[in-house]
């Protein structure tokens, strides 16, 4: 497995029905990201995002450090509302 690497496209995790439940994943223009940390994700679906984690490409599969706002500020999890 290798890096993610950290590119400035807009990113959002969103909810995806895949005949087993909802799965959270992350969308950007052009492709769609697997993560396996769904408990992180779901509080940030349907917000920009920045994962920090370790990509598998032969998988899609995000194995997710940490999710931060896209303005890369250091916190790991959505204000409260």
């Amino acid at each position: 497995m290798r890096p993610l690497l950290r590119e400035r496209a807009r990113r959002k995790i969103r909810a995806r029905d895949k005949n087993q439940g909802l799965r959270y994943v992350l969308e950007t223009k052009t492709k769609v990201y697997k993560l396996d940390a769904q408990v992180l994700a779901e509080p940030w679906a349907g917000q920009k995002v920045r994962v920090v984690g370790t990509l598998d490409p032969k998988t899609n599969v995000i194995t997710v450090e940490k999710i931060e706002t896209e303005a890369a500020s250091p916190r790991s999890s959505p204000k409260p509302d």
